[in-house]
């Protein structure tokens, strides 16, 4: 049986079903309830897609969300691994999976034999710097996940920014520059767009 994630053309939000086209019930309660919190579409999608890679993993294995133990997604990090997914999304399915563990059962993931957890610098019980004395508590125990390897990005000069925008030549072009540069917004919600969002004044429906 594969799963799979279905667009629904009506609400254009994410669905699981298996390759007969049945509903994966506990999977979309899930994926329900981020909706009614208010989930951005977007979230929805990656909690899905994320969620797709977990029962395939799941049924590959022969085991159940509910039976899980954190020792077991040591298996699973393998396995992504050994297929080349990269440690920040590796670590975005851990996530996933807890939650989905956590909204299955109404537990946390039992840790238990076969974790060795993620080691901590020691840096002495520490203090609060802003205070002077205040002592701070120490985390003893952190999540399971995978090491991140830190990537320094080397920002853009000022002559280089200027000669990007130079090579504009439409005025959407340099719209959609000027938005993702300023508002931070990602390609795909630049793409989604649509100018009654962006002008609300100037588009009054139709009574």
């Amino acid at each position: 049986m594969k799963m799979l994630a279905q667009r629904n053309p009506d609400t254009g939000l994410y669905h699981l079903v298996d390759d007969s086209g049945n509903e994966v019930g506990e999977a979309n309660r899930f994926l329900k309830t981020l909706e009614i919190k208010g989930m951005s579409p977007f979230t929805i999608e990656a909690y899905a897609f994320d969620l797709v890679v977990l029962y395939r993993w799941l049924e590959r294995n022969q085991k159940n969300i509910g039976d899980l133990a954190e020792a077991d997604l040591i298996g699973f990090m393998a396995a992504e691994k050994n297929r080349g997914i990269k440690p920040p999304s590796i670590n975005r399915r851990l996530h996933t999976c807890k939650l989905m563990y956590r909204f299955v059962t109404g537990k946390e993931l039992a840790g238990g034999a076969g974790v060795v957890p993620n080691a901590m610098n020691y840096r002495g019980p520490g203090r609060d710097r802003n205070l002077g004395l205040q002592m701070l508590n120490r985390r003893r125990y952190k999540a399971l996940r995978v090491k991140e390897p830190k990537c320094l990005v080397d920002p853009l000069r000022e002559d280089q920014v200027r000669h990007f925008l130079s090579s504009l030549k439409r005025y959407r072009d340099v719209a959609i520059a000027l938005l993702m540069l300023l508002c931070g917004l990602r390609s795909r919600e630049i793409l989604t767009l649509l100018m009654p969002t962006l002008f609300p004044e100037r588009y009054h429906p139709v009574i």
